[in-house]
């Protein structure tokens, strides 16, 4: 199963979302076993997940997209 995610920072918190997941977290360890939880409590256990995250970058500052044409592209790959 492949999910694709939009990720970005408020200034508090990572937040990695799309029109059916939203989750929320301090730090992107915490984000990714969030993550973990809810594909496995939604799916059950024993279904091979990746999940392909980017930078939203409408969230992105204006501002700095100058001096940083792109901020992050993450994979993770696990079993539920």
């Amino acid at each position: 199963m492949k999910i694709y995610l939009k990720i970005y920072h408020n200034g508090e918190e990572w937040i990695a979302y799309n029109n059916e997941i939203e989750i929320k977290a301090k730090s992107i360890k915490d984000l990714d076993e969030m993550l973990k939880n809810y594909l496995r409590k939604k799916y059950g256990s024993g279904i091979k997940v990746k999940i392909l995250m980017e930078y939203d970058y409408e969230k992105f500052p204006f501002w700095i997209i100058q001096y940083h044409p792109f901020y992050f592209y993450r994979e993770l790959e696990f079993e539920t």
